[in-house]
């Protein structure tokens, strides 16, 4: 038993030093299961052949050992037979098993005597209750995705179907990295109680999460190219990492021995909608006097195409290599309805329908209701000018009026997978995905302006994802899985509103700092809408993913271990440097509104608050994040698995190109340097301190004691897990499952 462990630790050794190195998901199942006669007796040396009846292809060929025992491990998914033979019994056949991601399949196979020659067929019932592994999951097979009425063909949706997700998301959670109105579009899945930003998204096993939030996606492969969608909510195993919250598995279709192909247009238009009835209710888009519907156009429209790749009259062979090829394409244009809280007609001229204050004290001593021209402070003429005057303003409220805002969400997307089967012994595949969703936010990216015009943006968020997989087996007992992943994204946003400078040419307003942004200062009211604008905006991630796994059959064992590396590169601009004027509604008379008030202190340039940075800062981050683990699935009985593990993560801190990484850290903190504090008004005391105050504030590459970095690394973090899955009855109709375990999340990197 000591020599059979150290042989273990040998290989798992082996399977580190072959890694060529990267986080990655596991895509395929297994099957798994124990060949008996007619008494129950075990069956040993029987053969055992995985047919894979999609593609008429053999995926693997494996024996019985001397306990009956077979398994299967790294297994592509899809539809199969198993076929098993064995001297002095008839050969034994079932068909009809639904192979789905990281699915652990319990098929036991009996057998009757007689002839080799002889086949007894069973043909599987599908849904039947998985008996061998630990994880809590749930799988929606491609046919049921196709199905399923989604409203924005988004495949993120799908997770809100699953039992312990909650969410604040919408009914249309649009795909890219914005919504109707100008607001993030961000994941908004809670699962099992955890952020929603603690869950790890990926596409046929490829990193598919931008980092610097944890809560966009990179890339939105059409549903049309979906295989399976898995959720793993909890208890899943030590092979698996990088979150501690769900595992969210995309796997896209690919080829199969005969051609297969779809062609669809989903539409949506205005002529089969209704009103609703707020724009009915307050008359907005008023045609010969009735409020109609905002236009609609939402035309989705696209195809599929897969099979064996051969050349007619050369090669005949149809089980050899399969293609996949997918492309869907929206144009969408909706409307959102604003009702923004501008200035009246006659607040632009100074007058109001209520006295305001018009001293700048902290007592009013003085107030009118017509402010004077000569009073009217030069920038906000400008303003007025470019900006408010171009608004269609009330004569009487500073809330009535409604306007509908066209959005634009186009998008196209292709994708292509093609696999290979080189010998009985070495197979791969790769998958290219390219996504490219112009899109127009009249709110403006990240900014969500009820302004009319003022915020729009123009913008695109392009994303790539490159996967290469192969499969050795070295014998049928020893697998070695290891592959690459490059996923990269990028949103690139430009100003085109009336905030725009280019749009605004006479707003010229004196700052400390230069506003290098496509946009002028920005103006925030009490209770009122801003006027404010963003970008440009441009960030690109990238992700270089690698990974190598070994995988072991030993008697009732079977055994895992795996070493993957990341290089995480993100990079953005703040694309805040143009600049804050806050207008406040303090010492308002009696009667008048606090925006009212805040207006009047505009035109008069009374500024409350005034913010700026010096610079619109463009971090170049890059962060090497690395996870091995070894696994044991242990066979205890045939009716009962233990599952045990342990996970290692090193998630590093970032780096920074130019070292403008900053952090507070309590250990550089000097107390005899520090601020004096009054005690009767909690304020610093003036001149008790140099700014800018850097007392503990290090820099990356500069003062850090951690040297380029300004956080410690943390090397020890080791996940144990383990977990039971035990069939009660025999009957496989219900399964018990039970576990513990430690997981780490991987942190945001943010600007």
């Amino acid at each position: 038993m000591i020599h059979r462990f150290k042989n273990v630790g040998g290989i798992f050794f082996l399977g580190a030093v072959l890694a060529c190195l990267s986080s990655a998901q596991d895509i395929s199942g297994t099957i798994q299961g124990e060949v008996i006669d007619a008494s129950g007796a075990m069956v040993p040396n029987a053969k055992v052949s995985i047919i894979n009846t999609d593609r008429d292809q053999t995926i693997r060929t494996v024996n019985s050992s001397s306990r009956g025992l077979y398994s299967a491990p790294l297994i592509p998914i899809g539809t199969y037979t198993v076929k098993v033979e064995a001297n002095g019994f008839k050969t034994a056949s079932r068909s009809g098993i639904v192979l789905n991601v990281n699915d652990n399949i319990q098929l036991n196979m009996a057998l009757e005597v007689g002839s080799i020659t002889e086949t007894v067929e069973v043909t599987e019932q599908t849904g039947g209750v998985e008996l061998a592994s630990v994880s809590n999951a749930n799988t929606i097979e491609g046919i049921q995705v196709r199905g399923l009425p989604l409203a924005t063909r988004n495949y993120e949706q799908l997770v809100s179907l699953m039992p312990g997700v909650t969410a604040n998301s919408t009914d249309e959670l649009y795909i890219g990295n914005s919504a109707p109105a100008g607001t993030a579009a961000v994941v908004p899945y809670s699962i099992n109680g955890n952020r929603n930003s603690a869950n790890n998204w990926t596409v046929d096993g490829a990193d598919n999460v931008d980092r610097g939030s944890n809560l966009t996606l990179m890339t939105f492969p059409s549903i049309d190219a979906v295989s399976q969608f898995k959720v793993e909510r909890s208890m899943y195993t030590a092979d698996t990492g990088r979150a501690g919250g769900a595992q969210i598995n995309v796997v896209t279709r690919s080829g199969t021995s005969k051609f297969h192909g779809s062609l669809y247009e989903f539409i949506r238009n205005d002529a089969f909608n209704a009103n609703n009835w707020i724009n009915n209710a307050n008359k907005v888009n008023v045609v010969n006097g009735t409020a109609k519907i905002p236009p609609l156009r939402w035309n989705d429209f696209g195809g599929t195409i897969g099979g064996p790749v051969y050349i007619p009259g050369h090669s005949s062979d149809t089980s050899k290599t399969f293609f996949f090829f997918s492309e869907e394409a929206r144009r969408i244009i909706t409307y959102t309805t604003f009702q923004p809280t501008v200035p009246t007609t006659g607040m632009l001229a100074g007058t109001f329908a209520t006295p305001v204050c018009i001293s700048n004290s902290a007592t009013c001593t003085d107030t009118t209701t017509q402010i004077a021209p000569s009073q009217i402070n030069p920038v906000a003429s400008q303003y007025i000018k470019d900006i408010f005057s171009k608004l269609s303003l009330n004569a009487f409220s500073t809330t009535g009026g409604f306007f509908p805002q066209r959005n634009i969400y186009n998008s196209r997307q292709e994708i292509v997978r093609i696999d290979h089967t080189f010998s009985d012994r070495i197979s791969a595949w790769g998958k290219f995905e390219n996504d490219s969703i112009p899109t127009t936010e009249p709110g403006g990216l990240f900014t969500g302006s009820s302004i009319p015009g003022g915020a729009l943006t123009t913008t695109n968020s392009p994303g790539r994802s490159w996967v290469i997989h192969t499969l050795a087996t070295i014998r049928p007992t020893l697998l070695n899985d290891a592959g690459f992943n490059f996923s990269q994204s990028a949103i690139h946003s430009t100003p085109g509103g009336l905030t725009a400078k280019v749009n605004s040419p006479d707003i010229n307003v004196p700052e400390p700092f230069a506003n290098t942004q496509g946009v002028v200062p920005s103006l925030n009211f009490a209770s009122g809408s801003s006027i404010g604008g963003f970008g440009p905006y441009n960030e690109y991630n990238k992700n270089y993913t690698g990974f190598d796994n070994l995988t072991w059959i030993r008697g009732r064992h079977t055994l895992r271990a795996g070493l993957s590396l990341n290089r995480y590169n993100k990079t953005e601009n703040a694309a805040s440097g143009q600049g804050v004027f806050t207008f406040s509604g303090t010492g308002a008379p009696a009667g008048t509104s606090t925006y009212n008030q805040a207006f009047a202190n505009f035109l008069l340039g009374n500024v409350a608050t005034f913010t700026q940075p010096s610079l619109d800062i463009t971090p170049n981050l890059h962060a090497w994040q690395t996870e091995a683990f070894l696994q044991d699935d242990f066979k205890f009985t045939p009716r009962l698995t233990i599952s045990a593990g342990v996970r290692w993560s090193y998630f590093g801190q970032p780096t920074e190109s130019s070292n403008n990484l900053s952090n507070f850290d309590p250990q550089s903190f000097k107390a005899s340097a520090g601020a004096k504090i009054d005690s009767a008004s909690g304020n610093i005391v003036q001149g008790s301190v140099t700014l800018p105050y850097s007392n503990g504030i290090i820099v990356g590459g500069r003062n850090s004691p951690f040297g380029d970095k300004v956080g410690a690394d943390q090397w020890g973090n080791f996940a144990p897990r383990i977990g039971i899955a035990w069939d009660p009855y025999g009957d496989g109709k219900m399964s018990v499952r039970a576990g513990y375990g430690l997981y780490y999340d991987s942190g945001l990197f943010g600007t």
